[in-house]
């Protein structure tokens, strides 16, 4: 039956999909054959005459999968009492509703049941989330409300914790028995019980001066409908405030501005008294304005859970970049009255132009809005695919307009195409990304969208009509500045036409080529791994000034006065802060834009306040010395020492920067800042688009430039600057682009030290970190001008918590790369670490390895042959510079493998391989699961048995871990037989998803299952899960009934991973067969043939299946019965009739 529908398809060509617009059929005759086709399916009994008289109206009828890149979509409804109705041939199933994926982690109660949940877009300004979900439970229909930290919204879980709940009722009516007792009977043993019992509370639910984060509220629908209609009626107050706000200042403003700004030109004794009586009557006029902080709406919800739900509406004058907003926020229990949720720190804030949806949502959510429970909903969804060569490739019955966000395809020029476009969101100017096809190939246009303008047409239109602008100004102006009397009117157009080739001069567009993108994207990769140093790096910091305070405290409580060491704390940290800016700004004087004046100003006012601070200081120390024990004070002495050289030490400002020319002759300017407050943000990214001759920017006008905080906005950053990866345009693709972070790779080594104390200098060391143009253990063959010279700082065995014992210089010099490495002695670690190094050297044999920590930039690596051996080339780039970031060196107790080697590590070779059984006995404590880690991902095909044999017999441990998930206890670690579950490509390579999948589904019983304790099944499916969440892909569940593992009961989707485990199993095997059976001169019997030949064709249907394309967000969908089409088909005809 589905062969006789899709025979339509041949027919009409288009895909098995019958069009029809306003109640006539687009193609003749395509009604009666679809008619004859239903018949075929149903009967004739169960078709309603309607149909051939009346077609669908406004929709597409569906008649199978096909090649045209278009599926069934499903649609859930809601009956009269707000509850999910069974949709014909859907059933009632709510996971499409579900858009939070909460599902696999919200905590329910008995007899409760997830119907929906969603996020509402708030817009404003440092907004939080609001996130809502739809509990069914025994009492009703329940909502929950939570505002989240946008960080957090991926793990918020509902809100609703039962257990926990309990235990706050029972620790408050503990504390009421407590503080209900009278004084006399109140004893120290109550009071420190009252004191554990308020440390446990506040560790469950928070504090009431944490203003509500993170909180969630829950609301029955009658208290949703209450705030939907607040809401409301706030909105209308607000927009009528904005109406009158405008209409006033349209009425008064530029009157009112040039009356102002002429008066304000005066001193006060050149006004007249009636220049003093007109500016009163201006104060009176703006005294009667519109408040702009008028509040329209105010009030609570109450509500169980976390707290009860707080809502404001607020603002809206006539500054269009502001106007009126809605914060919602949760009030904490333990907070008072006149809780507000603050601006940008614990509300959701909405503006106008978001709250209809809101409004919509709580409409829906509140249940009081109803849909038709018959029939159900068939639309398109249509998939964009790449051809060999990166270019979108036309779809069937398609075109590029759903990647072309922001419209601008309608704006491009003859010979341009707009293959995608979209805008990133950021604090300050948002960013324009469009892929555009010219007559001169792929390019990018990379532009700011201001706030003033809030357009952006990729320089499509722009260009022209500047020029058009220049040319009429330039006239006006030439008939302006000649001798013959011109007109007013002259003036104003010409002031117009400025203003408007200003507007035009602010979106600036930059022409980028794939290449210039690529560096980009490489360049904030590059500052996103100095970013996570930086902040490693002051973590590490941290730690070491705390357990320098602790140690001072101690040496305090005993021999010191206590109220004396807080004025001198108090006075030291002052100094040291006024100390810093002074450093700062001698440093980069030039760091903020500021000019030299302003720059002598601060210094001098800021030394001045030092020099203060420092003579408040001189006294106190001095009191101190006449109490303190002469040991006791040196050693005082000592500890503020070492806490202000760590606290001085010089985190730079700026991380990095970097510009890439354009086609069109201006540049894209990156900056990455840093901060040493650790209640900063800690890292931002600025981009700046130049126009052909700038030569500067100005950082303190916030439309010049995008503006994103923190290690995920410079992700967001680097993400749109993705070009997109190339595909096959064969099969089914979703639009949604991979982007592979860049990972730090280790490698290993007992190196050659070339030297310790170079020169006499005490703690230095030169340390040969490679030898070029051989194979190492990795099977990498690293050739001249891959390290070339660079900087890399030194850590003790990788610990980047740790702060860095040491820095030197990367250089390359015959056939080695050598390390020139200073320690700072005056951590105690690193002298440690330099002591012991000195001591290997100098009482040979030396016995110290080494690591050190490397990413391989685009194009820093090839694949090749190396005398008969397949390797990996580590290259310089195709432009010269090196190939390789060398990030950190470090001393380690035990490497990977021998690496590079010399010959001092060559004469170890014997005593190596005597110690192999003792060192495989150590290796042992990491049997069993590899711990879960992030890396990058990939959907390609996967090939284990190739995988396999492709990684060295002689593979070292860490090595192998980085491949497998699990270690047999029972085995010898260092060879591949002890590992199961690969399923990366190669050593330190990316995790294969359909690698994943199929592991899960062997954990899930699939080809036989597998021999695991619990606790290993456990731990190697969170390891596993793990790379299907960083591919934005929702894992399988781990069974527990492992009995039905056969395929009853089982969910679709873990059916269809059970099948792929199956498939790749039976592949593995086979190609061991044939193997085996060529070894022996033979081939595969008939049968055998036979079998995998059948075993192919039935994946062949599969096509068809697979030409029905899925959306980067959504599920994929399950298998469609012709039944289910016809049923959904029935009901639609089935609802004309009604109509």
């Amino acid at each position: 039956m589905r062969r006789e529908l899709l025979g339509i398809q041949a027919d009409r060509g288009h895909g098995g999909y019958v069009e029809f617009v306003d109640g006539v059929g687009t193609y003749a005759g395509a009604t009666a054959q679809v008619f004859a086709a239903l018949r075929k399916i149903v009967g004739d009994d169960k078709l309603a005459s309607g149909l051939i008289d009346r077609g669908w109206s406004n929709g597409y009828l569906y008649l199978g999968p096909a090649t045209d890149a278009k599926s069934l979509k499903r649609t859930y409804v809601r009956d009269g009492e707000g509850q999910f109705a069974d949709v014909p041939g859907v059933g009632n199933d709510a996971i499409a509703l579900d858009k939070l994926k909460l599902a696999s982690r919200i905590q329910l109660g008995e007899g409760e049941r997830l119907l929906s949940s969603r996020k509402f877009k708030a817009g404003g300004a440092g907004s939080w989330d609001l996130l809502a979900a739809e509990v069914d439970t025994p009492n009703g229909r329940e909502v929950r409300l939570g505002v989240v930290n946008p960080n957090d919204s991926k793990r918020w879980a509902g809100g609703a914790d039962p257990k926990r709940d309990t235990r706050v009722r029972e620790i408050d009516a503990e504390i009421e028995r407590l503080e209900g007792k009278d004084d006399a009977d109140f004893t120290d043993e109550d009071d420190a019980r009252r004191d554990e019992l308020l440390e446990e509370r506040a560790s469950l639910i928070g504090d009431a001066d944490e203003a509500g984060l993170n909180r969630t509220a829950l609301l029955g629908p009658a208290a949703v409908a209450q705030l939907r209609d607040a809401i409301a009626v706030g909105q209308k107050a607000a927009s009528k405030h904005s109406r009158e706000a405008d209409a006033f200042w349209s009425e008064h403003g530029d009157a009112w501005a040039a009356e102002r700004d002429r008066l304000n030109q005066m001193t006060w004794g050149q006004l007249t008294d009636a220049d003093k009586d007109r500016l009163l009557e201006l104060d009176e006029l703006l005294e009667a304005a519109p408040d702009w902080e008028a509040t329209h709406a105010e009030g609570a919800i109450p509500a169980s859970g976390d707290g009860d739900l707080v809502y404001s509406i607020e603002g809206g004058d006539f500054n269009d970049d502001e106007g009126w907003i809605l914060r919602i926020g949760v009030r904490p229990r333990d907070a008072d009255e006149n809780w507000y949720p603050g601006f940008s720190d614990d509300a959701a804030i909405f503006e106008p132009k978001d709250v209809k949806a809101l409004l919509a949502g709580l409409a829906e959510l509140a249940g009081d809005q109803t849909k038709a429970a018959t029939g159900g909903r068939l639309s398109i969804k249509r998939t964009y695919v790449r051809d060999d060569e990166g270019q979108f490739a036309e779809t069937p019955g398609g075109g590029l307009s759903a990647l072309d966000k922001l419209k601008l395809g309608k704006l491009a020029p003859d010979g341009f195409t707009v293959r995608s476009s979209k805008k990133i969101t950021t604090d300050y100017a948002d960013l324009g990304v469009a892929e555009v096809g010219s007559p001169d190939g792929r390019q990018f246009r990379v532009g700011l969208i201001t706030t003033d303008s809030g357009r952006w047409d990729a320089g499509f239109t722009g260009e022209k009509r500047k020029d058009e602008l220049r040319q009429q100004i330039a006239q006006l102006q030439a008939l302006l500045d000649s001798d013959d009397e011109q007109p007013d009117e002259l003036e104003e157009k010409l002031g117009e036409l400025e203003s408007e080739l200003e507007d035009l001069d602010a979106d600036r567009t930059a022409i980028l080529t794939p290449e210039a993108m690529a560096d980009l994207r490489r360049q904030l990769g590059d500052a996103a791994e100095l970013a996570k140093a930086n902040k490693a790096k002051q973590n590490a910091t941290v730690k070491e000034l705390e357990a320098l305070d602790r140690q001072r405290d101690d040496i305090i409580a005993q021999v010191s006065n206590p109220g004396l060491e807080r004025q001198i704390s108090s006075l030291s940290y002052r100094l040291r802060q006024k100390q810093g800016i002074i450093k700062r700004l001698s440093a980069k004087p030039n760091a903020h834009g500021w000019s030299d004046e302003v720059i002598a100003e601060l210094l001098v006012e800021h030394r001045a306040d030092a020099a203060e601070l420092e003579a408040e200081l001189v006294p106190l120390l001095a009191r101190r010395a006449e109490i303190v024990p002469p040991e006791a004070l040196a050693r005082l002495e000592d500890l503020d020492r070492q806490y202000n050289t760590l606290n001085d030490a010089d985190i730079d400002d700026i991380i990095t920067s970097a510009e890439v020319p354009t086609s069109n002759g201006g540049r894209v300017l990156t900056e990455v800042w840093g901060s040493d407050d650790e209640d900063s943000d800690w890292v931002t990214a600025r981009l700046y688009v130049l126009g052909p001759g700038e030569t500067t920017h100005d950082a303190d006008n916030s439309d010049e430039y995008a503006y994103l905080r923190g290690l995920k906005g410079l992700s967001k950053l680097i993400a749109a600057f993705d070009g997109g990866d190339v595909k096959a345009a064969a099969g089914r693709h979703s639009i949604k682009r991979s982007s592979t972070g860049e990972t730090m790779q280790l490698k290993s080594f007992q190196p050659e030290v070339k030297a310790v104390g170079r020169n006499g200098d005490t703690g230095t060391a030169t340390i040969a970190i490679a030898t070029l143009g051989v194979v190492d253990k990795d099977g990498d063959v690293t050739q001249p001008g891959f390290f070339g010279e660079q900087h890399a700082q030194m850590v003790p065995a990788h610990d980047w918590n740790h702060v860095p014992i040491g820095k030197g210089r990367v250089y390359e010099k015959g056939n080695q790369a050598l390390f020139d490495v200073t320690f700072n002695l005056k951590i105690p670690a690193a002298k440690d670490w330099y002591e012991a190094i000195k001591f290997d050297k100098e009482n040979p044999p030396s016995l110290q390895e080494f690591s050190y920590g490397y990413h391989v930039h685009d194009g820093g690596s090839k694949q090749g042959n190396f005398k008969g051996r397949q390797v990996r080339y580590l290259t310089p780039r195709p432009d010269g510079q090196p190939g390789g970031k060398v990030f950190e060196v470090s001393p380690v107790l035990l490497g990977a493998g021998e690496g590079t080697g010399t010959v001092d590590v060559k004469s170890l070779a014997r005593e190596r391989i005597a110690a192999r059984k003792a060192r495989t006995g150590a290796l042992g404590l990491y049997a069993g699961a590899v711990a879960p880690h992030e890396t990058a991902t990939v959907a390609r095909s996967w090939d284990g048995v190739k995988t396999v044999a492709g990684l060295p017999d002689d593979a070292l441990p860490s090595h192998l871990r980085t491949v497998y998930a699990w270690v047999d206890p029972a085995g010898d670690p260092e060879l591949k037989a002890s590992y199961k579950f690969p399923h990366h490509h190669g050593v330190s390579g990316p995790a294969n998803i359909r690698a994943c999948l199929a592991g899960i589904a062997v954990l899930n019983g699939a080809t036989g299952g597998v021999d695991l304790t619990d606790a290993d099944r456990k731990s190697v499916y969170d390891h596993l899960a793990g790379h299907l969440r960083d591919a934005d892909r929702e894992p399988p569940n781990l069974r527990t009934d492992l009995g039905v593992a056969s395929g009853k009961n089982l969910r679709f989707g873990d059916e269809a991973a059970n099948v792929l485990a199956g498939v790749a199993g039976l592949i593995d095997r086979a190609s061991d067969v044939m193997a085996l059976r060529q070894r022996k001169g033979k081939g595969l019997t008939a049968n055998t043939a036979d079998l995998l030949s059948w075993v192919r064709d039935e994946c062949k249907r599969l096509d068809s299946l697979l030409s029905q394309p899925i959306e980067a967000d959504d599920e994929p969908s399950t298998h469609v019965t012709d039944e289910e089409i016809a049923s959904v088909v029935l009901a639609a005809v089935a609802r004309l009739n009604d109509n």
